[in-house]
């Protein structure tokens, strides 16, 4: 009788144990879903563990986790906190591979870090609902800086997660990633890993931002660039103290210096009266030693013949830049139309032919005399005229001006938007029947088919003609406008998969890639840096990979169920003497 009472009285221990670790990791697994704002709260083992302390003790004070007694309330260790925070970043790493498994198609990219030898990963996929997702996969501690060691990271991380070359669909790049010196050797490079794979620039890169990076690879170019960013720097510091230097600016208010384009808007429109207020905070002995100097030095820069020529080119092109972007925005993100993307870009092209000609040259070169008051060019690539014998035609500084830095700065923005328009061709070759799958004509539709069987047909069959005839003559959600783009088929379809196997390949193909914006939580260089920076004191390895992959998937991590997990902790911990 004893035995058998004291065999229950164990099985009750145990249970009470069981109760209170699985309510331990319930803890901690609460305060990492609710931690709203990453920027302002990054996740470590010491605001895991002082966040579970406080609502521990409010337990126990409450008698919430009371255990009565019947075995002492351990002080938990860090090493314990650390073991939870790797168990449930295995649990995402996990999440992620299964979702992987049933993706099929998936595309990468490789983003080095700012500041660091370490290079990001982010896979991008179609879920099992049809939606695209972007993931952020892993940190690997190598300098993405050449098409060598991209694809040696490519490997590596291809090895690692044991994902499929056959399914393996590109590499994306932002406009910052290194990628973009290298993509030409790097096409070759991926077409061994698969044939389809294809090298790509990130859709959510700003329009805006695209073209600035392209004209700012000749040295006038960044030249500017660089001093309308000091510009707006320096009047961002007279934010809370305008009424010091609005007297210099003849009352223009802070406003039009809230922005890096507001800013050369206003340089544009004001040249005289900035110069003018440069000067005078330059020497005015009331403003602090270091504003003086930086206000003189941002003077030479922007009183110059460039900055003045280049400031009024820039709003000219920045304006049906941005009218363009807010459509781009739209056709990339919501209304998945490669078409519509392509005809933007090759608009935009044909719109800067109308700048490449020497009439507008001079016209600039006119208006920039006028307004500036400085009648020569003073560029970096004059060189003085060699004593010949016989006399040779030069260019002058304004000839070396135009064809090196201004007729350049629109080839480069032209080939960047060319580059970008080729690709959206391809895709609207492949896929675009798709987004015009309402209105489409038989005969549209079967050679949209046909051309798509001639380049994958190692990857769908010619059953996809009858899949296509069943959707198209789904008439009620054809004529309610349900199934009017490559998107809305999407979502469709995996509720209808046994009938559209063929279908859904092909769109997981087109909407993996980078051509399309996904939603996605935590993606940017610079979050990834704050994040990064916070976790560089954590001296273990794992507690760092742990640590990084919970801080960057925090979306995925408010909907995992870590039910099993839980369980399976809490019996370990169970067994296990207090």
């Amino acid at each position: 009788m004893d035995r058998v009472r004291k065999k229950r009285k164990t099985c009750d221990l145990i249970k009470l144990k069981h109760e209170y670790w699985a309510n331990v990791f319930t803890g901690v697994v609460d305060i990492l879903r609710h931690t709203e704002k990453l920027n302002n709260d990054i996740i470590t083992i010491k605001y895991v563990a002082d966040k579970h302390k406080s609502r521990l003790l409010i337990a126990r004070y409450s008698k919430s986790l009371d255990t009565h007694g019947k075995f002492p309330t351990p002080i938990l260790s860090s090493g314990l906190y650390e073991r939870l925070i790797s168990l449930i970043a295995n649990n995402v790493i996990t999440q992620t591979k299964k979702e992987l498994e049933s993706a099929i198609y998936f595309s990468m990219s490789i983003d080095p870090v700012p500041d660091t030898d370490e290079s990001a990963i982010y896979i991008r996929y179609v879920d099992d609902k049809g939606i695209p997702k972007k993931r952020f996969l892993d940190i690997i501690n190598k300098p993405g800086d050449d098409a060598l060691q991209l694809m040696n990271i490519l490997h590596v991380t291809l090895d690692k997660y044991n994902l499929s070359h056959s399914g393996f669909m590109g590499l994306s790049y932002n406009i910052d990633s290194n990628i973009l010196k290298h993509r030409a050797s790097l096409k070759s490079c991926l077409k061994k890993i698969n044939k389809f794979a294809e090298i790509m620039p990130c859709s959510s890169d700003p329009l805006s931002l695209v073209v600035i990076k392209a004209a700012s690879s000749c040295y006038e170019g960044g030249a500017f660039f660089t001093t309308i960013d000091e510009l707006f720097k320096f009047f961002l510091f007279f934010q809370y103290q305008w009424d010091d230097v609005k007297f210099l600016l003849k009352d223009l208010s802070y406003n039009k210096f809230s922005s890096k384009n507001k800013a050369c808007k206003c340089l544009n429109k004001n040249w005289s009266t900035i110069v003018y207020a440069l000067f005078h905070i330059s020497k005015n002995i009331s403003f602090s030693h270091k504003i003086r100097a930086n206000a003189y030095m941002l003077l030479q820069k922007v009183k110059r013949l460039e900055t003045c020529f280049i400031t009024m080119f820039w709003e000219d092109i920045i304006g049906k830049i941005t009218e363009l972007e807010e459509n781009l925005l739209k056709y990339v993100s919501t209304d998945i139309n490669f078409f519509k993307i392509f005809d933007i870009y090759e608009s935009l092209i044909n719109y800067l032919n109308g700048f490449r000609t020497n009439e507008k040259f001079m016209d600039y070169k006119t208006c920039a005399f006028k307004k500036s008051n400085i009648l020569h060019f003073n560029n970096n690539f004059h060189t003085e005229k060699p004593q010949m014998r016989f006399p040779v035609d030069y260019a002058d500084e304004a000839d070396q001006f135009k064809i090196k830095t201004y007729f350049y700065m629109i080839d480069e923005i032209q080939a960047e938007l060319q580059y970008r328009k080729d690709i959206y061709w391809d895709l609207t070759s492949k896929f675009d029947f798709l987004n015009n799958f309402s209105t489409i004509t038989n005969a549209d539709l079967y050679q949209g088919l046909e051309n798509l069987l001639s380049i994958y047909l190692e990857y769908i069959d010619y059953h996809i003609s009858t899949e296509c005839d069943q959707l198209k003559n789904n008439t009620q959600n054809i004529l309610s406008g349900t199934l009017s783009s490559i998107r809305e088929i999407s979502t469709f379809i995996p509720s209808n998969i046994i009938f559209f196997e063929q279908l859904a390949k092909v769109i997981k193909m087109a909407l993996c890639l980078s051509a399309i914006n996904c939603k996605v939580e935590h993606s940017t260089l610079s979050v990834l840096k704050n994040v990064i920076t916070s976790l560089k004191p954590i001296t273990s390895e794992d507690n760092y990979n742990s640590l990084l992959i919970i801080n960057m998937n925090q979306k995925l991590l408010k909907s995992l169920d870590f039910k099993n997990v839980i369980k399976d902790f809490a019996v370990s911990q169970s067994t296990e003497s207090l």
